[in-house]
């Protein structure tokens, strides 16, 4: 597997534009993993990471509160 690294910024729309020296590489119909990261404070990553921990919580986990 190839990596290029290439950083961005999102346009009003949340569109990404992938540079042209990156395009000349793609080939058509290629597969390809894309992974994002974002560059973000501190409460916003605590606020993302209690949405996620709170979304696997479940109502019989509850018998476990009080131990």
């Amino acid at each position: 597997m190839q990596a290029y690294e290439f950083n961005v910024q999102t346009s009003d729309k949340g569109e990404l534009m992938i540079p042209l020296e990156i395009q000349q590489v793609l080939k058509a119909r290629r597969k390809a993993r894309v992974i994002f990261l974002f560059e973000d404070d501190e409460a916003e990553w605590k606020r993302l990471t209690s949405e996620a921990f709170l979304a696997g919580y479940a109502d019989k986990d509850a018998a476990y509160d009080n131990l």
